[in-house]
């Protein structure tokens, strides 16, 4: 969008009538209102297509869950990322239950789904880790912890920014 600006500067700084000069900053500004316009419709475009696969992966999760036999409105109560959030939910039962290994299996679930974020990646590795404390496996609950502090460092970071 610069470009049509910096011709326009040029050309004015040439010998050329004023109407001319005048007519050339009408077209470039033009050109860089209709960028602008551009720009914002395929932005607009952009985050519509996103909406629409995020609705077809949840959908997805959502019939996965389905298969497996949960009632609908326990389904919905999952929001977003459902898998994600049915993963975390039967890990924290597990956990409640001193079945830990089992607990570790669905924490994994959500440490490995595509759409946990750091912040969900953090959380499953220290509840990872507290299953492993509870196991008796220091050296493994170590790892988790160690890899939520770095995690927590890159975010900070990111913050700091």
């Amino acid at each position: 969008m610069a470009a049509p600006l910096l011709l326009a500067t040029y050309l004015s700084t040439i010998n050329l009538l004023t109407e001319t000069k005048i007519m050339v900053w009408v077209i470039c500004i033009l050109i860089c209102i209709y960028g602008v316009y551009k720009t914002s419709i395929d932005l607009r475009k952009e985050r519509k297509e996103d909406k629409a696969k995020e609705y077809y992966y949840q959908s997805i999760e959502k019939a996965e869950l389905f298969g497996r036999g949960f009632p609908e409105k326990y389904v919905d109560g999952l929001g977003k990322n459902p898998l994600l959030k049915h993963s975390f939910n039967n890990g924290e039962k597990y956990e409640q239950e001193g079945k830990y290994n089992k607990a570790i299996k669905e924490y994994m679930e959500c440490l490995l789904h595509p759409k946990a974020s750091d912040y969900n990646k953090v959380a499953a590795n220290i509840l990872i880790g507290n299953c492993y404390y509870h196991l008796s496996l220091i050296n493994e609950a170590e790892k988790f912890y160690k890899d939520a502090f770095k995690i927590s460092k890159r975010l900070k970071k990111k913050g700091e920014k």
